[in-house]
């Protein structure tokens, strides 16, 4: 920066800048408590780790258990990089509002015009975003720069609030980036708060964000970078052994749920039980079993008892 010609600096802005330095040593001692409190968080994941891992040795806790407890041991390790992160920025932010108090006092002798004031950035990272591009006079606070470190990339993905009560810490991800780039990442936490969202249909929407870490190699995610736009499917419910069914095969049945099933060339009405479901397919926990054949988009027509003859698909 080369400031402009200094003003007489008068009681109010001297005020100003002395409360301005008081406010960012005030930011400044936050963070150092939130990385002393954020380090003994990591130390209590890590004393449960270890018990857990012990209790599964003697056959006390499944392994489920202990996959939980790295999770945590991952989670409060990041937030302490973040905590550690946050004190640099305080301390810079301190450093450049004593800078400005300096500068006010000293009057022309430091800010004179067409002396540079050099601008150090609080972190190591590349320039993300230019917010100043020409040349103007800023005040105060005026961001310039966004500067972030690709390395450290994580995803956002808004989700609707009745959906994010089945959302869990640790729960894996698909993110789909586009031109066949598919990476895998688990649910970090889902935030506090909702906010409204307007949808394509001018509809307004209740999201909450959820914070995932991509847990693919490295070079894989480097194919990312800010603000790209992706595709994430969150799991929310696994089994290994579970009966599918097209979303499209299923109808109202009062109270429950109905497939039609292809039986030696008759369509048979089957109440079947849904253990969940997605916008494609449906779990189906009883009334079907392995390998029959359903009917998809069943019309009116369609009654049980039936004959009916299948001329597409197996």
């Amino acid at each position: 920066l080369m400031p402009a010609a200094p003003s007489m600096l008068d009681a109010r802005t001297a005020r100003e800048l002395n409360e301005r330095v008081g406010a960012a040593d005030a930011a400044f001692a936050q963070t150092q408590a939130n990385v002393a409190r954020t380090d003994a968080a990591l130390a209590q994941a890590q004393s449960d780790l270890q018990r857990q891992k012990k209790l599964r040795g003697e056959g006390f806790v499944a392994d489920a258990a202990v996959e939980q407890a790295e999770l945590a041991v991952q989670v409060q390790t990041q937030a302490l990089a973040a905590a550690r992160f946050a004190v640099d920025a305080a301390r810079h932010d301190a450093a450049q509002a004593r800078a400005a108090l300096m500068r006010a006092r000293e009057g022309t002798k430091v800010a004179r015009p067409g002396t540079d004031w050099p601008i150090e950035s609080p972190v190591a990272g590349r320039v993300l975003r230019v917010l100043q591009k020409s040349e103007a006079v800023v005040g105060i606070g005026t961001p310039l720069l966004e500067i972030g470190d690709p390395n450290q990339l994580e995803a956002v993905v808004d989700v609707l609030s009745s959906e994010a009560t089945r959302v869990a810490a640790g729960a894996r991800v698909t993110i789909d980036a586009g031109g066949g780039v598919v990476l895998d990442g688990r649910v970090r936490y889902v935030e506090p708060a909702a906010f409204t969202k307007v949808s394509a249909l001018g509809i307004e929407e209740q999201r909450v964000n959820v914070v995932i870490d991509f847990t693919s190699p490295p070079a894989q995610v480097q194919r990312l970078g800010d603000g790209y736009r992706v595709d994430a499917r969150i799991v929310v419910q696994a089994r290994a052994d579970a009966r599918v069914v097209p979303v499209a095969a299923l109808f109202r049945d009062g109270a429950g749920w109905a497939v039609f099933v292809v039986d030696d060339g008759r369509a048979r009405k089957r109440a079947v039980g849904l253990g969940g479901r997605n916008s494609g397919e449906a779990w189906v926990e009883q009334g079907l079993e392995p390998g029959e054949r359903v009917i998809v988009y069943p019309s009116d027509r369609v009654a049980d008892g039936k004959r009916v003859q299948v001329i597409r698909g197996g």
